[in-house]
């Protein structure tokens, strides 16, 4: 099942509150990405107390791009956060990780459109499903990375079975290149605008399902 997720990068409260807003109607599940300064030039709001008064029933996995040396991570140990995902290039990510795994939840390890993947492969066996980024990470609305293909193409060759999430620059024009790749999760920010949301996530789920058509027989049977 290929899963559409949102993307919520807010700079400010009130920026957060009108993405989270547009987004409320017509999802499950929200991707919150939070920068410091570290690991990723700028920082975002992240106030883990007000978002989760805010959510409701929506669900988030949360992103963080930032270092993880003396960083408190349980401050996202809480009941409306079912994925984390912390990048492979961020200091201390190694040996956070186990408290991570003990709070039951979904544990991602994302890379960078340009790190090699050796630098990824060590903590995959470990990981419930490997973010690819598809965009240099900092700010919503830049541009696809096709580089970030080739790990992808990576990836699946290495974990036939794990789940591959990809995290900026999808679109109608580059969807179908991540679903042919064996792609299973799409963080989607710009793309889905606040004023244009509902057509264009429309425009997404008609490719999904003409995807999904693509692999099945005229027999029924899935090729």
């Amino acid at each position: 099942m290929i899963s559409i997720v949102p993307t919520i990068l807010a700079r400010t409260r009130t920026e957060f509150d009108a993405r989270f807003a547009v987004l409320q109607p017509h999802f499950l599940k929200a991707h919150l990405d939070v920068l410091n300064n570290t690991l990723v030039n700028g920082e975002s709001f992240h106030e883990a107390e007000y978002i989760g008064r805010q959510a409701g029933i929506i669900k988030f996995e949360v992103h963080l791009m930032v270092d993880l040396d003396d960083y408190d991570l349980s401050i996202w140990n809480q009941p409306w956060v079912e994925k984390m995902i912390v990048h492979c290039e961020a200091a201390g990510a190694g040996k956070q990780l186990s408290d991570m795994r003990s709070w039951g939840k979904q544990l991602y390890i994302a890379a960078n459109p340009d790190t090699q993947t050796d630098v990824l492969k060590p903590h995959l066996t470990h990981s419930d499903g490997c973010m690819v980024m598809t965009v240099m990470p900092g700010h919503m609305g830049a541009p696809f990375q096709p580089q970030a293909l080739d790990t992808i193409t990576w990836v699946r060759k290495q974990y036939p079975k794990l789940p591959i999430e990809a995290d900026g620059g999808v679109s109608n024009e580059t969807l179908m290149s991540l679903l042919d790749l064996g792609v299973t999760t799409v963080a989607v920010g710009s793309y889905l605008k606040n004023e244009n949301i509902e057509n264009r996530l429309f425009d997404l789920i008609a490719l999904i399902e003409r995807f999904e058509q693509k692999k099945v027989s005229p027999r029924g049977r899935k090729k």
